[in-house]
C-alpha cells in the first residue's frame, strides 16, 4: 500500500462488477434500477417523464445501464459544448454581442438559483395546500 502511496489514514472504495445476462454492469447501474424499482413513486415518476428508461429497467437491465451511459454521455457534452461557447464568448472582451450573451447566461442562472431557492424554502407556493 505504501508503494502505491495509500497514506495511514486513507479510505479505500472497492467496487465489484455485477454481471447481468452474461455481460458485466457497473454496480452503480444496478443499485439505480433496483432503487427505482423499489420505490413505486419513483418509478411513476421516471415513466412519465422518459418511458423507454422506464421500460427497461423493469425487463432489461443490460439496456438500462446502456441508456443510462448515453444519458450521461450526453449531459457531459452539453455541458462541454458550453464551456466551449463560454469561452468563446469570453475570447472577444469587446464584442458587444458576446457581452449580451453572456449578460443573457448570468440573468438566467440567476433565474435557475431564484426558482432551487424558492422550491426549497418555499415549496407551497407552488401548489395548493389545504389545511382542515
Amino acid at each position: 500500500m505504501r508503494e502505491l502511496g495509500v497514506g495511514e489514514n486513507a479510505m479505500l472504495l472497492l467496487r465489484r462488477k455485477v454481471r447481468v445476462a452474461g455481460r458485466e454492469m457497473s454496480q452503480d447501474a444496478e443499485m439505480m434500477r433496483l432503487t427505482l424499482l423499489g420505490d413505486p413513486a419513483l418509478m411513476a415518476q421516471l415513466q412519465e417523464t422518459n418511458p423507454e428508461l422506464a421500460r427497461a429497467a423493469i425487463s432489461d437491465p443490460a439496456q438500462f445501464a446502456t441508456l443510462l451511459r448515453q444519458h450521461h454521455a450526453r449531459q457531459q457534452s452539453a455541458e462541454l459544448a458550453q464551456q466551449r461557447e463560454i469561452a468563446a464568448l469570453n475570447a472577444d472582451p469587446y464584442d458587444v454581442e458576446a457581452q449580451r450573451k453572456i449578460e443573457e447566461a448570468i440573468r438566467q442562472q440567476a433565474v435557475m438559483e431564484n426558482l432551487e431557492h424558492a422550491l426549497e424554502y418555499s415549496p407551497e407556493s407552488f401548489g395548493r395546500v389545504t389545511m382542515l
